[in-house]
């Protein structure tokens, strides 16, 4: 995040699943580079 910052792009970290549709969109109208990081939370696959 702090690297893209020192860029100059815009950055944003996602941590709740309903935040990551607004954030995208907030993004998708930036006028120049952005970074989104989003978090996932690992499940184990009952595959495995």
């Amino acid at each position: 995040m702090q690297i893209a910052r020192g860029f100059g792009c815009e950055a944003k970290r996602i941590e709740q699943p309903q935040d990551l549709v607004p954030a995208i969109q907030q993004h998708l109208q930036a006028k120049g580079p952005t970074v989104l990081e989003v978090l996932i939370e690992q499940k184990q696959s009952s595959l495995l």
